[in-house]
């Protein structure tokens, strides 16, 4: 459906504070999708305020609104300061339901500063009235606290560095906008106004952009299939779509949907629908130093993301219904990992992590749960002390295990089967590959939902891969998938691992030991990562892969998303892949 965008500008400012934003929004509708509304009595020569009438205000934004929904278009409202209490205040009286609501740095109240701040922001300029003011901070008073349709859309758009309107009011906002499809993103660098060329303008307009395009955009027949699919297999999907209606087509479009319903994705360099999956790197650190994991070789400084960090991650990824805790160091590392944890979980998103469990007692075990933790997965190479000493330096298989058989008898108790997945997950080697059957007899014992099988990643592990190993060994993982059949212990392989639903279809990814448990390709006919999943690192860094660290495609928290996510790095990467000489590291990767 085609969008009509509505520009409102804020009391005492002009069109022209939205320039850059009709500009965009213009280039990539039409002119006729765009209407800048110039408020009655603005306009004029500087030497004076502008009056306030709040009746003739509203009635020029509902002319605006009216002519476009009449040509058939889903209308937004996008209001800048006092223009989005005016926004509201329409909504509110005439009973308009938009396609979305922009608040561009509008205020939530006012507080002990707002005087001096607005003084400040005037300053050199006609000051309104006493009665206008009054008026003008009544508006703002009452902005937020009546009802409007619940079901529009809101996004909170606010600079970091606004000198007009705190920005701890992005915050105010969303709890008053509790239980509705309500998003923030916080800017930074940015001030009040978002003017071409300021800081935060372009990351700005580029979430504009995207929303409206996501409002514009309808789900095809298949996609809504897909998530009618996906709500039945992971019942908290339906809860995040209440929270973020427009994220269905994304869902539904992504390679991992598509599959729900048996369908394949034919790849381009573009990918056209935004990441839907989270792998978000909060540690660095780490108590081992596993001999083929990349840190190991990479070697990052210890750090750890601040909360603040992640909120941003998450606000800047507004479709990542999965969020995973993983990365080159060990999420339980971090101090504040359960207040991560609830912060994704509290707008809906399935929230996993994966664990070595060596920090995983009781205390932790408990916080996790509550914060809402729904998908765990353990890392574990080997069952025998020394093996496991040998792979994974530092490690204490007796202290890890129990970790694991308590966490999983903890869940059972507090959540009574309501949706964690649990899984031990095992990169196979020539080391411990005829240790497998070993492994297996103690995995059957944890209480784990599977085990899920990998050969190694990475060119410098090539020489220990699987797919290096000898016939007696690679007979080892012959023994001991046959040893978790006979368990009744359900197996799968690593194309599985961005599955929906993998709860529920553990058996359809099954381990192929014939070609190192996953049969290489030239061409990327499981590998569907780039097209679907967000991988972040620490600083707030945008990754090729997770398995390419080391090869960033842009800051996630100041370039515009859209310039990341399609842009030269991701896309050449992408055609990299489909080509038939895919990256080092891919070929290497047991995913492709």
């Amino acid at each position: 459906m085609l969008p009509g965008i509505v520009l409102i500008h804020g009391y005492t400012g002009r069109p022209g504070d939205l320039a850059g934003f009709e500009r965009a929004l213009a280039a990539r509708w039409g002119g006729d999708a765009v209407r800048a509304v110039l408020l009655p009595g603005h306009g004029g020569p500087d030497d004076a305020a502008p009056r306030w009438d709040r009746e003739a205000f509203e009635r020029e934004i509902g002319r605006t609104v009216t002519a476009l929904a009449d040509a058939g278009r889903k209308v937004a409202l996008i209001g800048h300061s006092t223009g989005g209490s005016l926004a509201l205040s329409f909504l509110r009286a005439g009973g308009f339901r938009p396609g979305l609501l922009i608040l561009l740095a509008a205020p939530h109240g006012l507080d002990e500063g707002s005087r001096e701040r607005w003084e400040r922001h005037r300053a050199g300029r006609p000051a309104p009235g006493v009665r206008d003011s009054l008026a003008l901070l009544r508006l703002i008073r009452d902005a937020g606290a009546g009802p409007f349709d619940t079901r529009t859309p809101v996004l909170v758009l606010q600079g970091a560095a606004d000198e007009l309107v705190p920005p701890s009011d992005a915050d105010r906002w969303l709890e008053a906008l509790e239980g509705r499809p309500a998003r923030r993103l916080l800017i930074a660098g940015a001030g009040h106004h978002f003017r071409e060329g300021e800081p935060g303008a372009a990351l700005a307009t580029d979430a504009v952009l995207g929303a409206v395009a996501d409002m514009a955009a309808e789900p095809t027949e298949d996609e809504r299939a897909a998530v009618r699919e996906l709500e039945t297999l992971e019942p908290e999907a339906a809860v995040f779509l209440r929270r973020s209606p427009y994220s269905a087509r994304h869902l539904g479009g992504s390679p991992s949907g598509r599959a729900l319903l048996g369908l394949g994705t034919a790849h381009e360099a573009r990918a056209d629908r935004a990441p839907v999956i989270a792998n978000i790197e909060i540690s660095t650190r780490c108590d081992l130093a596993c001999v083929f994991c990349a840190r190991t070789r990479l070697k990052p400084a210890p750090e750890d993301m601040t909360p603040e960090t992640f909120r941003r991650v998450l606000d800047a990824l507004p479709h990542a219904y999965r969020v995973t805790l993983v990365g080159l160091g060990e999420p339980l590392n971090h101090p504040r990992v359960a207040e991560l944890v609830r912060l994704a979980s509290r707008e809906g998103r399935r929230v996993g992590l994966a664990t070595n469990a060596l920090r995983l007692d009781e205390p932790t075990a408990r916080a996790l749960l509550a914060a809402g933790l729904r998908t765990i997965a353990f890392s574990l190479d080997a069952a025998e002390p020394a093996l496991c000493g040998a792979l994974r330096p530092g490690a204490d298989l007796e202290r890890i295990l129990e970790n694991i058989r308590a966490f999983t008898s903890l869940a059972r108790t507090t959540l009574r089967g309501r949706g964690l997945s649990t899984a031990v997950f095992t990169a196979l080697s020539r080391r411990n590959a005829a240790a497998l059957e070993v492994l297996v007899e103690r995995v059957g014992t944890l209480g784990v939902g599977g085990l899920m099988l990998t050969d190694l990643n990475f060119p410098w592990n090539a020489a220990d891969s699987v797919r290096a190993a000898a016939p007696e060994e690679a007979a080892g993982v012959r023994r001991g998938l046959a040893r978790a059949r006979a368990l009744g212990l359900p197996v799968l392989g690593v194309h599985g691992l961005e599955s929906f639903g993998l709860r529920r279809r553990v058996r359809d990814f099954p381990p192929d030991p014939a070609a190192g448990l996953a049969a290489a390709a030239r061409v990327p006919s499981h590998c569907h990562s780039c097209w679907q999943t967000a991988v972040v690192g620490v600083r707030g860094t945008l990754s090729v892969c997770d398995c390419q660290p080391e090869a960033p495609a842009g800051d996630l928290l100041r370039d515009p998303f859209a310039a990341l996510w399609n842009g030269p790095v991701m896309q050449g990467h992408r055609s990299a892949l489909l080509s038939r000489n895919p990256p080092g590291p891919c070929r290497h990767c047991p995913r492709l």
